[in-house]
């Protein structure tokens, strides 16, 4: 299996930018101003030569491959303070700070969170997901929080069970939760949530 010289060259150059992109990354941790990848807004600066390269990748999701919450371009002249690379030339890049509000899912932050009726603290993206699984987003935070921060009591609970006694986690798709089951052996299940 092997890339064509088009796939192959397109990935390079993405893989280019992300190298100069991670390296503004780094060097903005470094200096505390933002502590995640997620929380960061980068600006990309081209001059000629990196404006023809971004031609060739301008398509790609970038703010997916790069790991930030937004990605904008700029054609004008690079602040001082802006990082370069040797991977594309005449490509600079700035990073603040994203200030729009942050979606508890997928923790990457949009400016258009609350725009859902049915989910407004969600991400269009994430809303989505959330509408074609069918589940109410509190009711899976509720699951996440059990496993994350209940995790100790549950491993309690499978501990001191009886002998003959079993444990099943399962998802009850009719009413969109999750259920904790005990059972005897032989005997039918109950929830014990």
């Amino acid at each position: 299996w092997k890339l064509s010289e088009e796939k192959a060259a397109y990935w390079a150059n993405i893989m280019a930018f992300r190298g100069v992109v991670n390296l503004a990354l780094e060097k903005a941790r470094a200096a505390k101003v933002c502590k995640k990848s997620t929380d960061a807004k980068v600006t990309l600066y081209l001059d000629e030569k990196a404006q023809a390269v971004y031609e060739t990748i301008k398509d790609a999701d970038l703010e997916q491959l790069f790991i930030v919450s937004k990605v904008d371009v700029s054609t004008g002249a690079a602040p001082a303070d802006a990082v370069t690379g040797e991977a594309v030339e005449g490509l600079a890049v700035t990073v603040e700070v994203n200030q729009d509000p942050k979606c508890p899912r997928c923790w990457l932050h949009h400016a258009d969170i609350g725009k859902d009726a049915a989910h407004p603290e969600l991400c269009p993206r994430c809303a989505a997901v959330v509408k074609a699984m069918h589940l109410s987003y509190r009711r899976k935070v509720t699951f996440r929080r059990l496993c994350g921060y209940y995790l100790s009591g549950l491993y309690i609970l499978f501990v001191f069970l009886p002998s003959g006694y079993n444990l099943h986690l399962f998802p009850d798709i009719q009413k969109s939760r999750w259920c904790l089951l005990r059972s005897a052996s032989g005997k039918h299940p109950h929830n014990i949530l």
